[in-house]
Formats: structure tokens, sequence, C-alpha cells
């Protein structure tokens, strides 16, 4: 169900940037999958593996430079974003920073860890905030019809 839905907030996004061009097009989405991303990399230096899969043995060599690679894409998707004139690229990638602290706060006090599932619902989930604040923001048409 889940990923029904983040399917067809996919698609909403695209009718709401109908009458944009094809570059700011590509910008919003590329923000969207850089932070969706970047949650991975400070929620596995958080936070403790559940088991014994991938999750793991990723954490388990996990050192700063990923993050720090991570975080340089996720800004650099910012300012590309900013640079082509959507305004609320900075508030996107706010929300995206609040929502993965957020997750991890959950995932650290309902579950005490992370697994690969969860890092990868994480990542679905700041995409899916990432949009919708483009989009509320302001951006689209569908941002003009919610304010």
């Amino acid at each position: 169900m889940g990923l029904w839905l983040l399917l067809t907030l996919r698609f909403a996004v695209l009718c709401a940037c109908a009458t944009h061009s094809a570059l700011h097009v590509v910008a919003i989405f590329a923000l969207a999958a850089a932070w969706g991303r970047w949650t991975a990399a400070p929620l596995l230096r958080w936070l403790p593996a559940l088991g014994d899969g991938l999750s793991k043995d990723i954490r388990s060599d996990a050192r700063l430079l990923p993050g720090v690679v991570a975080s340089g894409f996720a800004l650099l998707a910012t300012a590309g974003a900013w640079w082509v004139r959507l305004p609320h690229a900075c508030a996107a990638a706010g929300a995206a920073i609040v929502v993965t602290a957020l997750w991890g706060l959950y995932l650290h006090w309902r579950l005490g860890g992370q697994s690969g599932d969860l890092l990868g619902a994480g990542n679905q989930l700041v995409e899916a905030v990432v949009l919708l604040v483009m989009i509320a923001g302001g951006w689209g048409t569908a941002g003009a019809a919610l304010r």
C-alpha cells in the first residue's frame, strides 16, 4: 500500500509540473532522490543494526567518508535546485533533515535500531516529504491550489 501511495504522489507531482520546464522537473526529482538516499548515512552511524543482515555488515564498515559524500550530493542537489530558481529547495532540505532525525528517534525508541528495510522506508518517507514541500511551497499548479 505504501508503495502505491508513493507512486501516486510521484505521478501527482509530475502532473503538477506539467507547465514547467524539463529542467525544473529533473531538479525537483533529483532533490528528492538525493535527500532520500542521504537518510541512510546518518541512520547507519547513529543506530545499531537489529539483526544479522546486510545493514549490520555495512554499519560495521561505516566511516565518516560515505556520510560526507552523501551530504555533499544532497547539498549539491539543493544548490542546483535553488540555482534553477526553485525557491523552496532549502526548506525541502531542512524538512528532509528533520524527518530523518524524527525517523531515527522513532526507530531508536520503538525498535532499538535499524535494518535495511527500515533504512529504505526512511528513504521513501524523506523523498515524499521533499516532494510535498516543493509542491505545497508554491511550485507547480498543485501548490497554487493548496494556498
